[in-house]
C-alpha cells in the first residue's frame, strides 16, 4: 500500500504573506532538510546548525511563465525573494498540517545557475534557528544568580535579534548560583546554550510543530524519564466509524461518517530502508571519563579596576564616540576575567593635549557606560576638541583560573585500550556532582554499546510510518526492531534526516539514542541518592 499526503508546500514570507513556491520546487533532487540533536553520544545535547535545501525551476516553463523568476536582480525577477527572509515546509494529512522546517533563507542561499540553455535552477538553503545562535555573538551579557536551565535559556534567547516562533522549557534538575560569568568576548548563544546543556545533563533543540514549524526545547536531565512511546494515528482510511446504539453511523454533514480517534503505539518492525541504516558499536566506548568544574574567585569590593584605557584616544567636539574594552586579571593569571555588573563604577580624565598637558577638558566630556559580564562599552560625546587619556571599569572582578578535573577510569576495560572523553561542566560550582556525571558517565559508557545512528524508512507506505514522520520530532520516542542488526528497544528520536522525490514520497531517517534501563549506570546507592540526581534507578 502506498499512501500520498493530502498536501504539501515549500512557501516564503513575502510583503507579509506566505508565498508558495511548490509548483516550481524541483523533483529531482526534491527537498532534503534535518532537525535536531544529530549523533547520540554522552556529549551530544544541543541541537545542530540545520538545513533545508531545494531546487527551484528557473526557466520560462516555471509556474509564473517567465526565465529568471528566481534570480534576484533579473527583470522578471519575483518581487521580495532574496536572503533573510522566512522560509517554511509542511505536509497535510487528515486535515492536520505539519510543519517540519522553519528558517531563514541564508547568506548567500540563493544561487541561480548561468546560462540560457541546461538545466536553468536556483539552489535555495534555508538556515534553522539554532544557526542564528551559533551566529550571534553574545552582546554585553550580564551575569545571572541562581539560574536554573529553563530560566538561564530565556535570557539568552532575550539577548539574541532573531527569536523562535515558540519556546517549550522543561524544568531544570540544578539551580546554578551563577550563569554567563564564563561568557567570553566573541561567546554565541549556542556556545551559552552547550555550557547550560552539559552543566544540566540536559538538552536544548528545536523541534517542528503544528503551528509554525519551530519550537526551541529545553530538557532536564530527567525530562525524559517521564516520556512514553508515542501515540500515532491511524489515518483515516483506516480508523472505524463511530456506532450509534442501534447499530447506525454518525453521519457529518457532508454525508461521511464520523471517524474514531484511533491511535496506535509508535512501532516500527522492520520497516527500515537496511541499505543505508547506520548501526555502531562502540562508537562512543570511553573508560577514562574527565569531568571539568571551573574555579571561581570574586573579588570582595568592587574597587578593582577591570578594564584600563591603553593608549590616548582623540574626540572632536560634537562627534560621539563608542568603544569597548574586554576585562583583565590586574594580577595576571586568570584564564576569563568577568565582572559583577550590578557593582561597576567608571573614571574619566580628558585634556588638550595627548600627554595630559594643557587645560583640563573632563568636564567636557560625556560617558555612557554599558556594562556586560566580559566587556565594558562606553560611549563617548564630548563638547570640546580634546584627548581622552582615563577610562577605567571598575568593579567585582569575577576570576575563572585552571578548572577542577574529576577523572573516572576502569582498569578492566581499558585492557584493549584507553578511550577518553571530556566534558565541561562550566556552570556547575560543585565538584561532588561533577564527580557524579563523570562516574554516571563511566558506567554507561565503559563497555561497547549497540547505537542507531540513521534509521531510514519510507514514510508512505503506512499510517504508522506516516505519521511517524509528522509527529516524530526530536525528544519523543518509539519503538524499533530490526532482526539483522538485532535492534529490538524502545529509543528516543534525538534528530532526523528526511528528503522528498518524485513530488509526493519521503525517506526519513532518525538520529536514535537508546531509551532502555540498561542504557543507564546503576549508581551506589550507598554513596549516590540516584532520585536527587534525576537519573533512573
Amino acid at each position: 500500500m502506498t499512501l500520498e499526503f493530502e498536501d504539501w508546500a515549500i512557501e516564503v514570507y513575502i510583503s507579509s504573506a506566505w508565498v508558495s513556491l511548490k509548483d516550481d520546487v524541483c523533483q529531482e533532487p526534491g527537498p532534503r532538510w534535518s532537525r535536531g540533536v544529530m549523533d547520540n553520544g554522552p556529549m551530544d545535547r544541543v541541537g545542530a546548525t540545520t538545513t533545508l535545501r531545494f531546487e527551484l525551476r528557473n526557466d520560462a516553463f516555471n509556474s509564473s511563465g517567465l526565465a529568471g523568476r528566481y534570480s534576484p536582480g533579473h527583470t522578471n525577477a519575483l518581487s521580495g525573494f532574496t536572503t533573510g527572509i522566512p522560509c517554511r515546509l509542511w505536509f497535510k494529512l487528515d486535515g492536520r498540517k505539519f510543519y517540519k522546517f522553519y528558517g531563514l533563507i541564508e547568506p548567500n542561499g540563493i544561487t541561480p545557475t548561468a546560462g540560457i540553455y541546461g538545466e536553468r535552477r536556483t539552489k535555495v538553503s534555508v538556515q534553522n534557528f539554532m544557526a542564528q545562535a551559533a551566529n550571534h555573538e553574545m552582546n554585553l551579557t550580564t551575569r545571572a544568580l541562581n539560574k536554573r536551565i529553563d530560566e538561564a535559556v530565556p535570557l539568552i534567547v532575550a539577548n539574541m535579534v532573531v527569536q523562535p516562533l515558540a519556546t517549550s522549557y522543561g524544568t531544570g534538575n540544578d539551580t546554578f548560583p551563577t550563569v554567563f560569568d564564563a561568557t567570553g568576548v566573541g561567546g554565541s548563544a549556542a556556545g551559552e546554550f552547550a555550557k547550560l546543556a552539559m552543566s544540566e545533563f540536559g538538552m536544548i533543540y528545536d523541534i517542528g510543530d503544528e503551528s509554525g514549524g519551530e519550537t526551541l526545547k529545553v530538557e532536564g536531565r530527567n525530562t525524559r524519564s517521564n516520556v512514553s512511546n508515542t501515540q500515532l494515528p491511524l489515518s483515516g482510511s483506516e480508523s472505524g466509524l463511530f456506532v450509534l446504539p442501534d447499530d447506525g453511523y454518525f453521519l457529518l454533514a457532508d454525508g461521511g461518517g464520523l471517524l474514531l480517534p484511533e491511535t496506535q503505539e509508535a512501532n516500527f518492525d522492520n520497516v527500515m530502508l537496511t541499505d543505508s541504516m547506520r548501526v555502531s558499536y562502540g562508537k562512543h566506548q570511553a573508560n577514562r571519563i574527565r569531568g571539568i568544574t571551573p574555579v571561581r574567585k570574586v573579588d570582595a569590593a568592587a574597587t578593582t579596576v577591570l578594564y584600563s584605557l591603553p593608549s590616548a584616544i582623540q574626540l572632536t567636539a560634537g562627534t560621539s564616540l563608542t568603544v569597548r574594552g574586554t576585562y583583565r586579571d590586574p594580577n595576571g593569571g586568570a584564564s576569563y576575567v568577568n565582572a559583577v555588573t550590578t557593582s561597576m563604577t567608571n573614571a574619566y580624565a580628558a585634556y588638550a593635549n595627548e600627554d595630559e598637558t594643557g587645560a583640563n577638558l573632563t568636564a567636557n566630556l560625556t560617558v555612557t557606560p554599558n556594562y556586560g559580564t566580559s566587556e565594558v562599552e562606553f560611549i563617548l560625546t564630548p563638547t570640546a576638541n580634546m584627548w581622552v587619556t582615563q577610562l577605567d571599569a571598575i568593579g567585582k572582578g569575577i576570576y575563572l583560573y585552571d578548572p577542577l578535573s574529576i577523572i573516572y577510569e576502569d582498569a578492566t576495560a581499558q585492557s584493549a585500550g584507553v578511550f577518553q572523553i571530556t566534558f565541561d561542566m562550566a556552570y556547575q560550582d560543585d565538584p561532588n556532582k561533577t564527580d557524579a556525571f563523570a562516574n554516571y558517565t563511566l558506567g554507561v559508557e565503559k563497555t561497547p554499546n549497540v547505537t542507531v545512528d540513521r534509521c531510514p524508512m519510507m514514510a508512505n507506505v503506512s499510517s504508522m510510518n506516516m505519521y511517524g514522520f509528522l509527529l516524530l520530532e526530536p525528544g519523543t520516542r518509539a519503538h524499533f526492531k530490526e532482526d539483522q542488526t538485532g535492534i529490538d528497544g524502545d529509543y528516543f528520536i534525538n534528530g532526523y534526516e528526511a528528503e522528498m522525490f518524485s513530488g509526493r514520497y519521503v525517506i526519513f531517517s532518525p538520529v536514535l539514542k537508546s531509551a532502555s534501563t540498561s542504557s543507564f549506570a546503576v549508581w551506589d546507592t550507598s554513596e549516590w541518592d540516584n532520585s536527587a540526581w534525576g537519573f533512573p534507578d
